[in-house]
């Protein structure tokens, strides 16, 4: 009798790690798709399941979702990864299966591209997207640029250090198919769990509009997506906010102690806080100068960086926004735009006197000088959203050379695609006084200013 209670109870146990191993996985999945979920949410949706019928779909919901969800625009992502998280065992399986296909026609596709493509029998050395546009081309290009490599390969004087210009050739070629055709991806995220891997295909394939609207050049987005390019702006937004807020300056000098890093370098010496590590307080908020290219090219790339920078006003001590075009102008943007981008971009058109005209840097950056001056020094960053197309380009150069001395840095973020900043002579003109970044994705704007805004 005594021995049966044991095997039952080692049951009950075993079923036990099973649901939280479970939960765990899930709110894993959670976080790839953005929300922000921490350990003591998690461990509060653990005891909520003690709670409620394990075995009722509808109430093992509702406890996730209360435990888990933060905020209204978080239902969505939440209800597709649960839809795709909770299945049978067979559909388990089909994913599975489904994704080790997806796998094995990717490397297929790699491997064909590798073996087609070659410059005096080397392969190129060419990107995953690269590569796949290739196996999405007709048949008659894939011929034609198999005979310019054949041609380009042969000659008396050709050997292998033609190969990186051909190289640039044949990748400016497959970039520019890209851009001008409905060119499919195929991203399978790895984080080194097959499975997992499975899952994330998986939610990808079955809901691929968020993603597709983080890679999809900003100025190709239709008013019909506003809608969720408004949840997206902010979640970002509000992520990266908070990521900065958190950070602290290391330092050896006894300011304040840095508990998680003092746990985790005293781990071998069974977690007593033999060796204390300090941080100092966190790093000055900065000041941010936004200059907005809102001619006609350019307007849905400045509306959209615009927004994204409302989001950070907590991780920023000051910021100011200027419009400009021929002539320059000052707007007030508070928070609350990202909540109506529709509104906002409406009200934008119809007030602004400089929306929509011609380019001319030079004078705007002349009135920035002349009218603005006070508003910008050692602790501000300049960032400039244009594709350098202006009048009086060598003019304005030297007007931002003087800037550069007196801001903390200045950041460009040019949409126009990166094969042409070598056709374009205003890029180079410019790029001398700024970190020029390519940026016409929100994937692109999240990462630059996450990496070069605040370091």
């Amino acid at each position: 009798m005594v021995m049966c209670d044991n095997i039952q109870k080692s049951k009950e146990t075993k079923e036990d790690n099973l649901i939280e191993i479970n939960l765990l996985r899930f709110v894993r999945l959670l976080r790839h798709t953005g929300l922000r979920v921490s350990s003591a949410e998690t461990i509060e949706a653990v005891n909520a399941l003690d709670f409620i019928d394990i075995a009722d779909r509808r109430e093992v919901k509702a406890a996730l979702q209360a435990t888990l969800v933060k905020e209204q625009d978080q239902l969505q992502a939440f209800d597709q990864a649960f839809d795709t998280f909770f299945v049978s065992e067979t559909e388990r399986d089909n994913i599975n299966k489904k994704y080790l296909e997806r796998l094995d026609e990717k490397n297929q596709q790699l491997e064909k591209t590798q073996e087609e493509l070659q410059f005096q029998e080397a392969s190129l050395e060419l990107t995953e997207d690269e590569s796949l546009a290739y196996n999405q081309m007709s048949l008659e290009e894939q011929e034609r640029l198999k005979e310019f490599l054949k041609q380009t390969s042969q000659g008396k004087k050709v050997d292998k250090k033609f190969k990186p210009i051909v190289e640039s050739l044949v990748k400016g070629h497959l970039d520019r198919w890209q851009s001008l055709q409905d060119f499919q991806s195929m991203d399978l995220d790895s984080v080194g769990d097959e499975s997992f891997d499975a899952l994330l295909a998986e939610l990808e394939r079955k809901y691929p509009k968020e993603r597709n609207l983080m890679f999809q050049d900003m100025g190709k987005i239709s008013d019909n997506d506003l809608p969720k390019m408004r949840q997206i702006i902010h979640r970002l937004s509000r992520r990266l906010a908070t990521k900065i807020s958190r950070r602290y300056e290391q330092s050896k000098r006894a300011s304040q102690v840095d508990i998680r890093r003092t746990i985790r370098h005293n781990l071998r010496y069974g977690g007593i806080p033999i060796n204390l590590k300090y941080r100092e307080r966190r790093i000055r908020k900065p000041d941010i100068m936004l200059l907005c290219d809102v001619s006609g090219s350019m307007s849905k790339y400045s509306t959209f960086t615009m927004l994204f920078m409302a989001g950070l006003v907590s991780a920023i001590r000051n910021l100011r926004i200027f419009l400009f075009s021929e002539t320059l102008e000052q707007i007030k943007l508070s928070r609350n735009a990202v909540k109506d981008v529709e509104g906002f971009i409406s009200t934008m058109q119809e007030d602004s006197r400089v929306w929509g005209e011609g380019t001319n840097f030079n004078s705007s950056l002349k009135e920035l000088t002349s009218r603005h001056a006070v508003d910008y020094g050692g602790n501000t960053i300049m960032i400039i959203i244009s594709d350098t197309k202006t009048l009086q380009a060598g003019k304005a150069a030297e007007k931002l050379k003087k800037i550069k001395r007196q801001v903390k840095k200045i950041i460009w973020l040019n949409p126009l695609p990166k094969e042409q900043w070598n056709k374009q002579q205003t890029v180079s003109i410019f790029r001398e006084q700024s970190q020029m970044h390519l940026c016409h994705t929100l994937a692109q704007l999240e990462q630059v200013l996450s990496n070069k805004l605040f370091k």
